[in-house]
């Protein structure tokens, strides 16, 4: 590793370049030597875990200890189910408020796992999620956009949505009539 010319916190660096030939280290895993032109993907042959971070936004009204109490329940019943349970190293717990966003409060969560293993635990979680949180009442929030107006500005655009309804089926009839 002292060979290494760069370092990161990832990548430790490209260790020798020869002909046709390239070494390089990752922190916490072996050197790798790949020869020719198609490299094939470098894998941490040392981690034996992974650790998947993921986000919910609720709504600002949302009851945030009733969902951390929901989301350790869940990760319980996933660690427990026979599908995932050798999979699961850490169960699925929530790790707070990430942030408070425009349109929400954001639930940052996290997972470990054995490696590949965490797509398949994370799309049922999703979804164990979603449906505890509707059965208690917390509401996931997706982006929205309100127009409001009052009104000489809403009705205006109210008429112009007509006007323009009735145009198209004007132009439908008359394509109809043509044909």
């Amino acid at each position: 590793m002292s060979g290494c010319r760069f370092r990161n916190i990832f990548f430790s660096g490209i260790c020798s370049v020869a002909a046709g030939t390239v070494s390089w280290q990752l922190v916490a895993a072996t050197r790798d030597v790949q020869n020719g032109t198609a490299f094939r993907p470098v894998e941490n042959m040392r981690r034996d875990w992974v650790i998947d971070k993921m986000t919910i936004n609720v709504t600002y009204d949302s009851d945030i200890e009733l969902a951390r109490e929901l989301i350790k329940k869940i990760g319980q019943e996933l660690a427990a189910d026979p599908e995932f349970a050798a999979d699961t190293l850490q169960p699925l717990r929530m790790q707070g408020v990430d942030s408070f966003g425009d349109f929400a409060i954001v639930l940052r969560h996290k997972l470990m796992t054995k490696p590949n293993a965490q797509f398949a635990i994370k799309r049922r979680a999703f979804m164990m999620i979603k449906k505890a949180f509707d059965e208690n009442g917390i509401k996931i929030v997706v982006p929205t956009v309100h127009v409001e107006g009052s009104g000489e500005s809403a009705a205006a655009a109210a008429h112009q949505i007509q006007q323009s309804a009735k145009a198209a089926q004007i132009a439908e009839a008359a394509g109809q009539a043509v044909a």
